[in-house]
């Protein structure tokens, strides 16, 4: 057996040795490459391919058109304490769930206010027996929707969610269910799941209407790859202020910021995180705040609320301790989940059908740049290359050629096709492994090249004299 071993060994080095060695290296390091991009071996591809996206999309998280999101979406959350601060002046529960007139009281206000379009992210899969509420607040959730025209959109899960049939039946009479769930597609953001629109491409459909954009089903088909802007949006009220962290937006800081997000991005996990929070990126209001607003006796204070919810698109959702609604941001860290449908919306409005896409689908691209980045990594290693001073000096500084590399396929999938910025971590690392096992072959090759530098290897010509 082991005669058996050595002898394929040696036919295996003797075809990579051999003159026509610079192929063989070639398919190699292709086949190589290959396996690892498309097999994911262990979750590695998937883990450094998310890597990669977190990382750019930090480094990259001031260069934002964060203008139409700020100034259109409006997320309006209710926690544990608003429910404390309402409860009993103006909720009838203390405590989540609330009740079904709770939850309509919430939404008729914020319809009184003349949004452009309200997307409700809690999810009434079937009547609950023990809120005797129920009929009362359907009946004045109609009125008001029917009064105010107001596009009500109401979380309804996923296609094949448990929604009883008699109340999607009750719900259709005045709202639309949509998808704000699915599955196997990671931490992408389908805008559509089997000919049904998600809540973000539902919300942009109604932007789309007032703005005068068109947007056709082939257009939005692939999943999204949210993008995420470290641009706070400004608080609207004063003491909010204080509870999260302002950041500079301008180019020259983003500039001088960029190696340490560079830094951060790369080495998140190793971070200590308890130092306050970014703040978000679109406009935030609670919901006890919202009703003292709209409770007002001031009339400057009603007319200001309703200024900041007027033609905006509303998102409402939840920030209960104990419910696992939430999503990591690159940037802002744990987040209630809805924001994950904002910030879906907000790529829309900032990019329309160049948004961001499955970098999943970019594997052969990948695949195509792997192998001419192999072929660089080859060509560099030859006699030939090694005889003139700046290829030797190239070939020598692997993190110069592997980073200029990775930022030119940054700028061409990222920049120009718009893919997600997956992989470039896992081809620098093949490209060191690489690199090292091309040296050791390169040492051992029994046929020298008549560029190569004649001078010993200092670690052979030390074992030598030993």
């Amino acid at each position: 057996m082991k005669g058996i071993r050595a002898r394929i060994d040696g036919w295996i080095s003797g075809l990579l040795r051999s003159r026509a060695g610079f192929a063989w290296k070639w398919l190699f390091l292709m086949l190589a490459g290959g396996w690892m991009i498309y097999s994911n071996p262990f979750g590695i591809g998937a883990a450094t391919d998310r890597a990669s996206e977190q990382a750019i999309y930090r480094m990259t998280s001031g260069w934002y058109d964060s203008e139409p999101g700020q100034r259109s979406i409006l997320v309006v959350l209710f926690n544990d304490r608003s429910i404390d601060n309402l409860y009993p002046a103006f909720w009838q529960a203390n405590d989540w769930p609330l009740s079904y007139l709770d939850q309509v009281n919430l939404l008729s206000i914020l319809m009184e206010q003349n949004p452009q379009a309200l997307f409700y992210d809690v999810m009434w899969m079937k009547r609950r027996s023990v809120d005797p509420s129920f009929e009362r607040a359907m009946q004045k959730l109609e009125r008001t929707q029917q009064l105010t025209g107001v596009p009500l959109l109401l979380a309804s899960g996923t296609v094949d969610g448990p929604l009883e049939p008699e109340l999607a039946e009750r719900l259709q009479r005045f709202a639309e269910p949509v998808i704000n769930g699915w599955e196997a597609v990671g931490d992408y953001y389908p805008l559509q799941v089997q000919g049904r629109t998600t809540a973000a491409m539902a919300l942009y459909q109604h932007y789309c209407e007032e703005v005068g954009c068109a947007p056709t089903a082939d257009a939005f088909s692939v999943p999204m790859s949210v993008r995420w802007s470290s641009i706070p949006a400004p608080a609207l009220v004063e003491h909010r202020r204080d509870q999260c962290r302002q950041t500079d937006s301008g180019l020259v800081s983003a500039l001088l910021a960029l190696p340490v997000k560079l830094f951060e991005g790369a080495f998140q996990s190793f971070i200590d995180s308890s130092e306050v929070p970014v703040c978000a990126p679109q406009r935030v209001l609670y919901a006890d705040e919202l009703m003292a607003l709209a409770r007002s006796p001031d009339p400057e204070q009603r007319q200001q609320l309703h200024d900041w919810i007027n033609g905006s698109l509303v998102l409402v959702g939840g920030q209960i301790e104990g419910l696992h609604d939430y999503v990591v941001s690159p940037v802002h860290g744990t987040l209630p989940g809805v924001f994950f449908h904002a910030m879906a919306l907000d790529n829309l409005m900032a990019s329309g059908e160049g948004y961001i896409r499955d970098g999943a689908r970019a594997q052969p691209l990948l695949l195509l740049f792997w192998g001419i980045f192999c072929m660089a990594l080859i060509a560099l290693r030859s006699g030939r290359a090694r005889a003139i001073g700046w290829t030797r000096r190239l070939g020598d500084s692997y993190w110069l050629l592997g980073g200029g590399f990775v930022l030119l396929m940054l700028v061409f999938s990222y920049g120009w096709l718009h893919l997600a910025p997956a992989g470039w971590i896992s081809l620098l690392a093949m490209g060191w492994a690489g690199m090292l096992l091309l040296e050791r072959l390169d040492r051992h090759s029994p046929y020298p090249d008549p560029y190569q530098d004649p001078s010993p290897d200092p670690i052979n010509q030390e074992g030598e004299s030993r």
